[in-house]
This record gives structure tokens, sequence and C-alpha cells, in this order.
């Protein structure tokens, strides 16, 4: 299941970049 290891590798880089959570805000 690729799409569920790319949604946990999205979640970890969206954790990392605060940056990015202000951008999806």
């Amino acid at each position: 299941m690729a799409l569920v290891w790319f949604l946990f590798q999205g979640l970890e880089l969206i954790k990392a970049s605060p940056t990015i959570q202000d951008s999806a805000s």
C-alpha cells in the first residue's frame, strides 16, 4: 500500500515544516 506510505511521508513533512502548515491554514 504505497498510498498509505505516501500519506505518512506527507504528514511527517508537515510536522517537520511549520511553514507548510502555516501556508495550508
